[in-house]
């Protein structure tokens, strides 16, 4: 009866850190198509902007790629850091370190939606301003 009481830990364990990995890609994915329209925002409105107000597009287009850039990587560096993390906790899994790694990547993934929120609040205020 232990055996398969244990056996059905071990399933519910695994269901969730499926589930858990899930909302993690889920939550990546989203920060990604936040990316994408805050980018393309960015540059239809800085496009916008150097064609009426005459100013050196190149230069315009020159920040806004910078700034995509920086978005991109915000993203790109929180991948890795979580797939590092849960490699090197999956190499010698035990269901307590599974379970801190996890929160610890919910946490790590927090912060990064944070800061590429404050980029893009960032971002929309020197629209703000050009215009």
């Amino acid at each position: 009866m232990a055996a398969k009481s244990k056996t059905t830990s071990s399933r519910d364990t695994l269901a969730k850190l499926r589930t858990h990995v899930t909302e993690i890609e889920q939550r990546l994915e989203m920060a990604d198509h936040a990316n994408e329209r805050a980018t393309t925002a960015l540059r239809a409105a800085f496009e916008s902007l150097g064609s009426q107000s005459g100013t050196n597009e190149q230069a315009l287009r020159a920040h806004t790629d910078r700034l995509a850039t920086h978005l991109n990587n915000l993203i790109v560096k929180t991948r890795k850091d979580i797939s590092a993390d849960l490699k090197k906790t999956l190499a010698n899994p035990r269901l307590g370190d599974l379970d801190a790694a996890i929160q610890a990547n919910h946490r790590t993934l927090t912060q990064a939606e944070i800061a590429q929120a404050e980029a893009i609040g960032k971002v929309n205020t020197q629209i703000t301003q050009l215009s």
